[in-house]
């Protein structure tokens, strides 16, 4: 029997005393970019390996940082031993899931493109009240 799998990756912003900069948001945007990229990575790997024998799903969670940004972590569901000896068991990939999580993380990446987007257009119009 094996162990739960778990790997964190941290990708972190800054603030400074509390308020946001632009360059603050675009990393907090550009770090729930990755978090939603790392979804989908994972929910990819789940999918193409929904007929594996034995093959246990992982999930991504993510938690926020002090300062900005998040850490993104990645739960690899337990191996399950087989019912009957000599019998594999089958994987606990459900497509129903991976379908709801991919649209998440799709939904995801618009919101925090539509926030760099905004962003940008913010830091023109200041440049051009300033110039």
């Amino acid at each position: 029997m094996s162990v739960p799998c778990r790997l964190r990756i941290v990708v972190g912003c800054d603030t400074h005393w509390g308020a946001m900069s632009f360059q603050s948001i675009t990393r907090a945007s550009l770090s729930g970019v990755r978090v939603e990229e790392t979804r989908l990575a994972v929910s990819a790997t789940n999918v193409a390996n929904v007929n594996t024998p034995g093959f246990r799903s992982g999930r991504v969670a993510s938690e926020d940082l002090p300062g900005g940004g998040a850490a993104v972590i990645v739960r690899w569901s337990s191996a399950i031993p087989p019912v009957e000896p000599g019998v594999e068991t089958p994987s606990n990939t459900e497509l129903a899931t991976e379908f709801v999580d991919q649209q998440g993380a799709l939904a995801g990446v618009r919101a925090n493109v539509a926030v760099l987007r905004a962003t940008h257009e913010a830091e023109k119009s200041l440049l051009d009240v300033l110039a």
